[in-house]
């Protein structure tokens, strides 16, 4: 809904360091959703980095900063620890989950829920891509975002360095 992803959006927008968070079959959208932030902002990270833990990864973030969470079925329980001790600190968190889970279960500033069951064994993750999308190209539209244009910068790079 508007009242969800407006705010979380201006919140991404104005956030100095954005960490972004998923385990096991929400690592690939977290992974994902980190590459397209880096295209229009700095200070995005995956985490935990390579060699890092999540705590220290996350020593630092405050208010000024934002924690998406990437939390589907089957998550690991320091999902739920994360979320709760980022907004302990003041950190302001998004959650992306699916769509039966309870809000309870992963405290959250804002919470979007997809649907990923359908009627093949396995979860569908389409919705939730589509929402990661929507996200990105709504941030990207913001005319703060803009003005940095990361992207454009990034084009002139690859031109440069004949990398594509």
């Amino acid at each position: 809904t508007p009242g969800v992803v407006q705010p979380a959006v201006a919140a991404l927008a104005r956030a100095r360091r954005v960490g972004v968070v998923g385990y096991r079959n929400s690592h690939a959208l977290a992974q994902y959703f980190a590459r397209q932030l880096v295209l229009l902002k700095d200070q995005v990270a995956l985490l935990p980095q390579p060699g890092q833990t999540v705590g220290e990864d996350l020593a630092g973030f405050g208010a000024a900063d934002m924690l998406v969470i990437l939390a589907f079925r089957r998550r690991v329980p320091i999902v739920a620890q994360i979320a709760r001790l980022a907004k302990k600190a003041g950190v302001p968190v998004l959650v992306l989950t699916d769509a039966a889970t309870p809000a309870r279960e992963v405290d959250a500033t804002w919470r979007i829920a997809c649907e990923t069951r359908g009627s093949a064994q396995f979860d569908s993750y389409a919705a939730a891509m589509s929402v990661l999308n929507l996200l990105v190209s709504a941030l990207a539209r913001l005319p703060e975002i803009e003005a940095g244009n990361r992207l454009r910068v990034a084009e002139r790079l690859h031109e440069g360095l004949e990398e594509l």
